[in-house]
């Protein structure tokens, strides 16, 4: 259910979206399915990589589900969707995500391999929100 709570519920009313084990289960299965289909879209749910990390990073705003989305191991499928074949959609959420995760989880993102690896080409497609990336982490890195 949080899942699709996180579309509707205000940032005041985050702490309804603290989920449990279950949720990050099914949102984990979702995400699977899109990455293995084409176009990564699920053939099962429907949903495209990028909708399913959206809701993923909308669960981010609570803290504790922070910690509960890198320990569900979400951050390899972030990291695939960094890469050069995704959308810029799929890069714009994947690297927010890695964003709003880092405020509680930034040693497990420096350890992820991938998570901060990154070039030009990346930059280009992403604009600005790259740029913010390492810019924040090089001043929490201090």
């Amino acid at each position: 259910m949080s899942y699709f709570q996180a579309f509707v519920i205000s940032e005041d009313e985050n702490e309804a979206l603290n989920s449990d084990e279950h949720t990050f289960q099914f949102i984990y299965n979702l995400l699977s399915g899109a990455l293995e289909g084409k176009e990564h879209r699920s053939i099962v749910s429907g949903f495209a990589a990028d909708e399913i990390v959206a809701a993923l990073n909308k669960l981010a705003s609570n803290d504790s589900n922070k910690w509960r989305i890198v320990q569900s191991g979400f951050l390899p499928m972030y990291v695939k969707l960094l890469q050069p074949d995704c959308s810029i959609s799929e890069l714009t959420e994947a690297t927010q995500g890695i964003w709003i995760l880092a405020f509680k989880c930034r040693d497990d993102i420096f350890k992820e391999p991938g998570c901060l690896e990154g070039n030009c080409y990346h930059l280009k497609r992403c604009g600005g929100i790259y740029f913010a990336k390492n810019l924040f982490f090089f001043q929490i890195a201090k």
